[in-house]
C-alpha cells in the first residue's frame, strides 16, 4: 500500500540519532515526499542500513549521509558511510541469508531481511564504493503514484 517515504525515513533517522553516540547522521538536501509502495516493514529496511552504518565503522565517529532522490516512477535514497567499506569480491554475498561478517557477532539476517523486503517492493538494491572510504547502500522503489 502507499507509504510517504519522508515519514518512515525521518523517523527512523532520528532514532538512530538518538540511540547511537558516536555516530553523526545527516540528510543532504531534502527527503522528497515521494510515496512508494511497501508496508510496515518499510522501516526495518532503513533501521538495519542506518545502523548497520554505524555498527561495522571503524572510525571514532561514524559519519552517515542519507539522501534521496524522486523521479517519475521511483524513488533512489542513498545511505553513505565512512566506515571500511564493503570489498568488491563480497558486494554481492553480504546480502545472503546467514552471511554475517567474523568480527561484528551479527546474526547475518540483516542485509538477507532488506534484500527480501525491498524485493518484495519491486525495488533494487546495491552497495557501492564511498569516496575516499566507506560504503554506499542505494536503494530503488517504485512511487505509488
Amino acid at each position: 500500500s502507499p507509504v510517504s517515504l519522508r515519514s518512515v525515513l525521518e523517523g527512523e533517522i532520528d532514532d538512530v540519532r538518538a540511540n547511537h553516540d558516536r555516530a553523526l547522521v545527516t540528510v543532504d538536501g531534502v527527503i522528497p515526499r515521494a510515496t512508494v509502495l511497501a508496508d510496515d516493514m518499510l522501516e526495518s529496511v532503513f533501521r538495519n542500513l542506518l545502523t548497520n552504518a554505524i555498527k561495522h565503522n571503524d572510525k571514532p565517529i561514524a559519519e552517515v549521509t542519507v539522501s534521496a532522490t524522486a523521479a517519475d516512477d521511483e524513488v533512489v535514497v542513498r545511505i553513505a558511510d565512512n566506515g571500511p567499506g564493503v570489498p568488491d569480491d563480497r558486494k554481492d554475498e553480504i546480502f545472503t541469508e546467514g552471511e554475517a561478517g567474523l568480527e561484528t557477532g551479527g546474526t547475518g539476517l540483516g542485509l538477507y531481511l532488506v534484500e527480501t523486503l525491498v524485493e518484495r517492493y519491486r525495488g533494487d538494491i546495491s552497495v557501492e564504493d564511498n569516496e575516499p572510504t566507506g560504503a554506499v547502500f542505494v536503494v530503488r522503489l517504485p512511487t505509488a503514484e
